[in-house]
């Protein structure tokens, strides 16, 4: 059934994603697997995937929005484990949505959504997704590179 109030839904595969991605004339690649770009951030690159997980019965059921900046690292910009802990522990207990952590593997700053429907999503909750995982990473690098600044004494 389809509400009035309501948009028509998208599914959660990758071919309705792309042609979606491909309406906004957002660039992106696809691989099997996976939908990616790089968009420019404001210290950088950020790169984004958009990728699906399905059920124990290979119905898709979630969709993982990650972003992350490829060139940053805490190593580079001088910031040390202990204060790094201390601004992703603050970062995920002010988040609505989402989780900003440090990958560990590379060092990257990333940010993911995962978002669970087995209903697909709408188009405008989409875009604001998107926008969103990407937007978060760029905050969150900008605000690493400020916090680099401050004495190690002080955090």
């Amino acid at each position: 059934m389809v509400h009035e109030c309501c948009e028509h839904t998208i599914g959660f595969n990758l071919d309705d994603l792309a042609q979606i991605l491909t309406s906004w004339e957002f660039p992106f690649e696809r691989t099997e697997d996976r939908i990616s770009t790089t968009v420019p951030g404001r210290a950088g690159p950020i790169n984004f995937h958009m990728t699906l997980m399905s059920d124990g019965e290979a119905r898709p059921c979630m969709m993982r929005l990650l972003s992350y900046a490829p060139d940053w690292s805490h190593a580079a910009a001088g910031l040390d484990g202990h204060a790094l802990l201390h601004y992703f522990n603050r970062r995920n207990a002010e988040a609505l949505i989402g989780r900003h952590f440090l990958d560990e593997a590379s060092g990257k700053a990333a940010f993911e959504i995962t978002v669970y429907s087995s209903h697909g999503v709408f188009e405008d909750d989409l875009k604001d997704l998107v926008w969103f995982a990407i937007n978060e990473t760029d905050e969150t690098v900008a605000q690493l590179n400020e916090l680099a600044q401050v004495p190690h004494e002080v955090h």
